[in-house]
């Protein structure tokens, strides 16, 4: 996750731009820039595949625009000015950066921009693989040689500790938004220029003016990858489907962690933290930033963890709205490289079932299909086993006052007033959190797996009772919410969970949900 795509008005900048230019793009994009000139020469049927037609292109600058007039909207109703304040957006406008920076739409530090918006999100995406693709090309030796010795202009590299700023792509390389646009060619040699004109070549920052044809190539894949839909929902033949039953040893550890994959040094650390105690299964709760793509599913989630580890047995992926932005359709790809079945399953013996769920397909919701399979498995045998959902949102917060779950709530309420869960985890919401029983339910929040978030002062919600919640801070200069994830530890009957920091700290320990003060160490 570059900082340039987690700056807001960068971004809305960006979008602004580059509807203009696909709406003025009279020529159909090229589906990438490698692809296109071979393509063209071809004159086969695999030219026109590769390009976007021009009512796609229209349909792909109606999503932008309507996307980028959500959001102004959004910045008028927290009273703030829409108008670019950032340096970078400053830059492409060739204005000066104001001040003020807008409010955050999500439980996210102030300074990172991260909307639940399925457009924007995309669009974050877009930004992030076309900067990966940049940045590693400037930092090859070959690059370099061309450009006599100096690649791309690049900033300064992030101070290790700067997570909030974290970068990838060419290591410790800052993107600049000049990035996306081209550098006008100067005058070919002996060509008649006015007088001074071979020394004042246009800006590359120029409004509208000369965005990279490779960029919007890539904005338009992956609008148009958007569109087409959701990805096939996979689905149980029956009730005791053994695809989705797997057994749990009795002595067994589960490393549990959610909105995790963001690919920057906090998920590294939490990795690594995961991986020094040799869990027997780990459990990411969702959330791949930012919006699931198949570039982000490899880079942020598939090639930052270790598959070979003698002692993992298992790792399982949930599925979370991040994800679903871009339809679905890598997450349930890389589930099958997990050799996972479907997006929902249950891990359990006689003592304990954890039961994960889908709440993301629809969002913050479960299908027909989860609820009848979920009846089934709450009701099966032994009758004494404790129960345990597993699910990437909330049934409630007391910290989010807004989509905290109603509907998710209403879903299993037969089985939460018959006293049928034990216990439920969850991510989402960027922040660690160990609930009081409310509505029948005992709940759990481990939604801070590497996503810088500001800590809120209090629980908003008077209802919803607060056990504990992590609220130690990051050092200095960063001074967030810390992240970390869950090491449930089974052993017969007994579960004991610790709630561990990425610096390893052991933040908290409980036994067996029993929702006690004392319990609580």
């Amino acid at each position: 996750m570059h900082e340039l795509t987690g700056d807001r008005d960068a971004v809305l900048e960006m979008m602004k731009q580059t509807a203009f230019k696909l709406a003025r793009n009279s020529q159909p994009l090229a589906k990438s820039a490698k692809i296109a000139p071979k393509a063209a020469k071809s004159g086969t049927k695999a030219a026109k595949t590769a390009t976007t037609t021009p009512a796609q292109q229209a349909e792909i600058v109606g999503q932008l625009k309507r996307a980028l007039a959500r959001e102004q909207d959004n910045a008028t109703r927290d009273d703030e000015a829409p108008a670019p304040k950032s340096a970078n957006a400053a830059k492409a406008r060739g204005t000066r950066p104001k001040a003020n920076p807008m409010k955050p739409s999500e439980s996210v530090a102030k300074a990172l921009y991260m909307p639940r918006d399925r457009t924007v999100a995309v669009f974050q995406a877009a930004m992030d693989e076309y900067l990966d693709g940049k940045l590693k090309t400037a930092a090859t030796p070959k690059a370099a040689k061309k450009s006599g010795g100096k690649a791309m202009e690049m900033k300064t590299a992030t101070p290790a500790s700067d997570k909030t700023n974290e970068v990838s792509g060419a290591e410790g390389a800052k993107a600049d938004i000049g990035i996306f646009f081209q550098t006008p060619k100067p005058p070919a040699r002996g060509a008649n220029v006015a007088k001074g004109g071979a020394l004042q070549p246009k800006s590359p920052f120029e409004k509208f003016g000369n965005l990279d044809p490779g960029w919007a190539s890539i904005v338009a894949e992956k609008i148009k990858m958007m569109l087409r839909g959701k990805a096939k929902f996979v689905a149980h033949k029956s009730a005791t489907d053994s695809n989705f039953l797997f057994d749990l040893p009795q002595q067994a550890t589960i490393a549990l962690v959610s909105d995790w994959g963001g690919g920057n040094e906090s998920a590294r650390s939490v990795a690594a933290q995961i991986r020094l105690r040799n869990p027997n299964y780990v459990i990411h709760l969702g959330d791949i930033y930012y919006a699931g793509t198949d570039h982000e599913v490899r880079k942020c989630f598939l090639d930052l963890w270790d598959f070979n580890s003698p002692a993992l047995r298992r790792t399982f992926a949930l599925n979370g709205n991040h994800e679903m932005y871009s339809g679905g359709h890598a997450y349930f790809k890389a589930i099958k490289t997990l050799g996972q079945p479907a997006s929902y399953f249950s891990l359990r013996n006689e003592h304990w079932r954890f039961i994960n769920l889908d709440t993301a397909y629809v969002d913050h919701d479960l299908n027909d299909v989860q609820i009848q399979w979920l009846d089934a498995q709450l009701n099966s045998k032994p009758t004494s086993a404790k129960n345990v959902l597993l699910s990437h949102h909330q049934p409630f917060s007391a910290f989010e006052r807004a989509n905290t779950g109603e509907g998710l709530r209403e879903r299993v309420r037969k089985f939460t007033d018959a006293g049928k869960i034990h216990g439920w985890i969850w991510g989402h919401e960027h922040l660690c959190v160990v609930y009081d029983k409310h509505l029948g339910v005992k709940g759990r929040c481990i939604g801070h797996g590497c996503i810088p978030y500001d800590l809120p002062r209090d629980p908003q919600s008077t209802d919803v009772k607060v056990l504990w919640w992590n609220n130690r801070k990051q050092p200095p200069p960063l001074g967030g919410g810390t992240q970390g994830f869950a090491m449930l530890t089974i052993d017969g009957a007994q579960m004991r969970v610790e709630y561990i920091d990425e610096d390893g700290r052991i933040a908290k320990t409980e036994d067996n949900f029993e929702n006690s003060a004392t319990v609580l160490k």
